[in-house]
C-alpha cells in the first residue's frame, strides 16, 4: 500500500501491511509502479499480477540491494562509525531498519571472505559490531516498551493532576489526592520494571544470563 511516498512490500502478519512499508528511496529507482492495492483485501482485481510487482521489488531489495549495502559497509565506500549514522545510510539506501538483520548476516559473510584472503582488517570487524549493537540496542528498546505497557494501568479513570487543589469540595479533593496518589505509584512501578530490563541486561544474575542464551 502506498502512504505517502511508501508501500507495501508483500503479506505480513494481520495489518502490518499499514506499517511495514517500503522506503520511498526504494520506489524512487524502481522502474515499474507498485499498486496501493498489493497484498491488501482491497486489491482482488489482477491481484497475481499486483502482488507479483510487490514481490519482485522486496526480493531486489533483499537479494541484491542489501547485499551491495554490506559490501560497501565492510570495503569502506560507504562509511559508518556510529548507530545514527548507520541509520541515515540504510534509508538512503532504500533500506528499512528492520532489515539490519539480513544486512549483519551479509557484512559477516564478507568479512569472512576477506578474512581468508588476508585483506580483513579491525575496521571491517568494527562495521559488523556497530550493526550488532544497533539491533541489540532496538531490541533492548522494545523490550522496555513492553515491559512498562504491562506495568501500566489497563484503565484510567481520567486525566491525572499534578497535583491536588485544596479549592475542590471534600469529594472531587479526595478523588483528585487518590489519582495522584496512584500516579505516584505508578511512575515508582514504571521505574522499577525499567531498572529489572536493565539488570537483566546488564547484570549477571541467572535470569541475566538466560535472557542471553535463550
Amino acid at each position: 500500500m502506498i502512504l505517502g511516498s511508501a508501500a507495501l512490500v508483500g503479506p505480513d502478519e494481520k495489518a502490518r501491511h499499514l506499517v511495514r512499508l517500503l522506503r520511498e528511496e526504494a520506489l524512487a529507482v524502481w522502474t515499474r509502479e507498485i499498486s496501493s492495492d498489493a497484498y491488501t483485501g482491497f486489491g482482488v482485481h489482477n491481484h497475481a499480477v499486483h502482488n507479483a510487482e510487490a514481490r519482485g521489488l522486496s526480493q531486489g531489495l533483499i537479494e541484491e540491494r542489501i547485499p551491495r549495502f554490506a559490501n560497501e559497509l565492510v570495503t569502506h565506500v560507504k562509511d559508518v562509525t556510529n548507530g545514527r549514522q548507520l541509520v541515515d545510510l540504510m534509508h538512503a539506501a532504500g533500506l528499512n531498519v528492520r532489515w539490519l538483520a539480513l544486512v549483519y548476516v551479509a557484512a559477516s559473510s564478507d568479512v569472512l571472505k576477506l578474512r581468508s584472503n588476508q585483506t580483513s582488517s579491525a575496521s571491517s570487524s568494527f562495521v559488523t559490531n556497530c550493526l550488532l549493537t544497533e539491533m541489540i540496542t532496538r531490541s533492548i528498546k522494545l523490550v522496555v516498551r513492553e515491559v512498562m505497557r504491562e506495568a501500566l494501568p489497563r484503565a484510567s479513570s481520567g486525566p491525572t493532576a499534578k497535583c491536588a487543589d485544596a479549592t475542590l469540595a471534600p469529594s472531587r479533593l479526595r478523588r483528585q489526592v487518590s489519582m495522584d496518589h496512584q500516579a505516584e505509584n505508578c511512575q515508582m512501578r514504571l521505574k522499577d520494571v525499567l531498572c529489572e530490563v536493565l539488570n537483566d541486561v546488564f547484570g549477571s544474575s541467572e535470569r541475566a544470563l538466560g535472557m542471553w542464551t535463550c
